[in-house]
Formats: structure tokens, C-alpha cells, sequence
């Protein structure tokens, strides 16, 4: 069998199975109390926080070459055109 042949027949075991699965489902009575959503403030923000940190060397670095890309744009312009 040729590697396209094995990708579809996986492909379509997957899906079947998905199908499969939506098909059995069953009603969940679930009940989710006011603070959960407080919960999930906290992870989002903390997630995002987190983010920031891992990132923030290349976060600096953009933010300094808008600056001077900024900066470099405004120097071209004719004398009655600055501030």
C-alpha cells in the first residue's frame, strides 16, 4: 500500500471513531458555581503573564526597533513638516 492509501484509511478510522463517539453521547448535568469563572480569569491571566515573561527580550526588542524606525521616518521629513 502506498503511503497515501494508509493516510486516508487512518484518516477515515479517526473520523468514524469521532462519529462513534458523538453518537453515544449522553446528557451531563453538570453545575458550575460563580466562582469558576473567577478561576479562569486567574489561569488566563497568569497563562498570559507567564507568556510575557518567556518573551519579553523579543518583546523589547520590537518595541526598540518601532522606535527607531519611528524616530528614523519623522528625522526625513522637511523642517515646516516637524513639530
Amino acid at each position: 500500500m502506498t503511503r497515501t492509501i494508509r493516510f486516508v484509511y487512518a484518516a477515515l478510522t479517526v473520523f468514524q471513531c469521532l462519529l462513534l463517539i458523538a453518537a453515544l453521547e449522553k446528557p451531563a448535568y453538570g453545575y458550575v458555581d460563580p466562582g469558576s469563572g473567577i478561576l479562569l480569569f486567574q489561569v488566563l491571566s497568569s497563562a498570559l503573564g507567564g507568556v510575557v515573561f518567556f518573551l519579553r527580550k523579543r518583546i523589547r526588542r520590537s518595541l526598540q526597533v518601532t522606535k527607531k524606525v519611528l524616530t528614523w521616518n519623522q528625522s526625513e521629513r522637511p523642517d515646516e513638516l516637524q513639530p
